[in-house]
């Protein structure tokens, strides 16, 4: 990609980042916790220490980075607690 024109370089990372943008959604967030924190429909309360044990891959890493960008918004099934220090 050296070689190519820096448009060239622009329009691909820009490709890139919408990508996954739009890949790392609210909803993929709140499937991956469901499975992860059991099927109730409650607001789940999450710890961040129970996302150290579902890393198999980078599916798994992907599904973490969708949780932690979408913790706050107002569609989020779970809210990430950290408990103090």
């Amino acid at each position: 990609m050296e070689d190519s024109d820096p448009r060239q370089q622009d329009r691909a990372l820009a490709q890139l980042g919408n990508t996954i943008r739009d890949s790392l959604t609210v909803s993929r967030a709140n499937f991956f916790v469901a499975g992860a924190a059991g099927k109730k429909k409650a607001r789940r309360l999450i710890h961040p220490n129970c996302f150290a044990t579902t890393f198999n891959n980078d599916e798994d890493i992907a599904n973490l980075i969708a949780c932690l960008l979408h913790a706050r918004s107002a569609d989020a099934e779970f809210e990430i607690r950290v408990p103090p220090a």
